[in-house]
């Protein structure tokens, strides 16, 4: 229960210390219809990707794994999109309890309140990659994160 409203607070306090420019932004992921298995393999992707990154950019990568999914374009199941390795890491190692745990909840709350601080990004890349034929739509700890 502590870990639930520790997370719920550092949810709130991230969702009011974005930039401006984003923290308008919401998502419609009404329209996703997850299982349970699929909820908890994001949760995997998000807490083994994020693992020792802040709740924020778990958020962001929450999103981009939303907005692939919501996107007509490619592919709507969910190991199709999180597997794609031109935007996730090539090695998986399963996260612990505590990561899955939060990852999931951050799933939840993102999903609940539509939240992307990405406003809409597709794409995943280190600061530095060559973002060229993408729009960036935030930059955030060494990620550039952009769509088309």
């Amino acid at each position: 229960m502590k870990k639930t409203v520790l997370i719920l607070i550092t949810f709130i306090i991230m969702a009011f210390s974005v930039p401006p420019s984003s923290a308008i932004y919401r998502a419609d992921y009404e329209g996703l219809s997850l299982s349970g298995a699929e909820k908890e393999y994001i949760a995997k992707i998000v807490a083994e990707e994020c693992r020792g990154r802040s709740y924020f950019v778990k958020t962001c990568v929450t999103a981009v794994i939303l907005n692939r999914l919501s996107c007509p374009l490619l592919p709507d199941e969910v190991e199709a999109v999180s597997d794609d390795r031109a935007v996730f890491g090539e090695d998986f190692e399963e996260p612990d309890g505590d990561e899955l745990f939060e990852a999931s909840t951050l799933l939840r709350l993102v999903l609940e309140n539509g939240v992307d601080p990405t406003c809409g990004a597709l794409f995943i890349m280190n600061k530095g990659d060559d973002a060229a034929p993408f729009t960036v739509t935030l930059e955030t700890d060494g990620l550039v994160f952009a769509r088309p």
